[in-house]
C-alpha cells in the first residue's frame, strides 16, 4: 500500500512523514517494507517484458480478448516502472528514494551517526546517508550520501564498499566515500585502498582522492583529509569554493533551502568555516561578507540576491 501511495504522483510531504512513522512503529512494518521493495525489484524486469509484449498486440481481436492475467501483469509492469522512476527521481526530493528508504542504515537531514559493526569495522554516516549491508559485516552498498569507513585487518577478507559503478576494497585503512547521484568521490584517509571502476583500478594512499561517474574514472588528486572529513567534528570547511557550491553543501544539513538568485553572487569565492549546530547563522554571515540581500519565507526558504 505504501509503495503504491508514494508512487501515485499524489503523495505529499505529509504522506512521507506518515510513512516514516508507520515504518518506525514496529519491526514487522520495516520488515514488510523491505520485502515489498525486494519483490518490486525481482518482478520489475519480467513485468516490463510482459508489458512490452502486451503493448505490441498484433490485431484488434487479440487486444479485445486479453486475459485477465495479462491485464494484471500489464498493470503490475506499469506500477513497477513508476516505482522505478520514483526510486531514481523522487519528486522535488521531498522524500528519499525507495532504495534509500529500504537501506539498513539511514540518517536524516542534519543527522550524523557512528555505527560499530565489530571490533574491526566502524562506520561514520553523514547527513542524508543510506547504506545497506552486503553478504557480511565487511560488505556494504552506499546507496546515497557519505560515510567514513575505518577497518582493521581480518581473516574474513577485505572490507568492500560498492558505490554506483565502483567498488572500494581495504584491509586496514580509513577512507571516505561520498555518492551524489551517479557521481562518487573516494578519499583515502589512512592506509591504502583499492578503487575498482569497471576494468580500471587505482590504488590510493593517505590524502589522495579520485572520483568517478558511470562511464569515467577521474585522475588522482591531492586533498586535505581534515577538510574533507571536517563534518565529523561538527564543522564545514570551505577553501576557494564558489558561494553556489557552499550553499549546495549547507543545504545538505540545514532544514529548508537556501537559494542564490544572483548568478554573479553565486560565482564569488568563499573561504570559511561554519559550525553545523549554528547553520542558521550562515545567511547573516554571507550577507555581511558579500553585501547581499536576504529574503526569508516560511518553511526555512531563504533567497540570497
Amino acid at each position: 500500500m505504501w509503495i503504491l501511495r508514494l508512487k501515485s504522483g499524489d503523495a505529499t510531504l505529509t504522506d512521507a512523514e506518515a510513512f516514516s512513522r508507520w515504518r518506525a512503529g514496529h519491526p514487522d512494518h520495516d520488515a514488510a517494507f523491505r520485502e515489498a521493495v525486494r519483490t518490486w525489484r525481482l518482478l520489475g524486469p519480467a513485468a516490463q517484458v510482459v508489458s512490452a509484449r502486451a503493448g505490441s498486440t498484433p490485431n484488434r481481436r487479440a487486444s479485445r480478448t486479453l486475459s485477465r492475467r495479462t491485464m494484471l501483469i500489464g498493470s503490475l509492469a506499469a506500477s513497477v516502472a513508476a516505482v522505478g522512476i520514483l526510486s531514481a527521481r523522487p519528486p522535488l526530493g521531498i522524500w528519499p528514494s525507495i532504495g534509500e528508504l529500504a537501506a539498513d542504515f539511514r540518517t536524516s537531514k542534519g543527522e550524523r551517526r557512528r555505527i560499530t559493526l565489530s571490533s574491526d569495522v566502524v562506520l561514520d554516516l553523514n547527513t542524508q546517508t543510506s547504506l545497506s549491508r552486503g553478504t557480511s559485516t565487511r560488505h556494504f552498498d552506499l546507496v546515497a550520501g557519505e560515510a567514513i569507513v575505518t577497518c582493521r585487518r581480518s581473516g574474513t577478507g577485505p572490507v568492500e564498499v560498492a558505490a554506483g559503478d565502483g567498488r572500494i576494497l581495504a584491509d586496514e585503512a580509513g577512507f571516505a566515500v561520498r555518492r551524489d547521484g551517479r557521481f562518487v568521490t573516494v578519499t583515502c584517509l589512512s592506509g591504502d585502498i583499492d578503487l575498482h571502476h569497471h576494468a580500471e583500478r587505482l590504488q590510493l594512499g593517505p590524502g589522495q582522492q579520485a572520483g568517478y561517474s558511470s562511464d569515467r574514472l577521474g585522475p588522482v588528486t591531492i586533498v586535505d583529509p581534515d577538510a574533507t572529513t571536517s563534518w565529523i567534528s561538527g564543522l564545514l570547511v570551505f577553501k576557494n569554493q564558489t558561494l553556489g557550491q557552499v550553499i549546495d553543501e549547507v543545504n545538505r544539513y540545514r532544514p529548508g533551502r537556501i537559494v542564490v538568485i544572483n548568478s554573479d553572487v553565486a560565482r564569488r569565492l568563499v573561504n570559511a568555516t561554519f559550525h553545523l549546530d549554528r547553520l542558521d547563522d550562515v545567511t547573516a554571515q554571507i550577507r555581511d561578507a558579500f553585501g547581499v540581500t536576504i529574503t526569508t519565507f516560511p518553511g526555512g526558504l531563504v533567497l540570497l540576491g
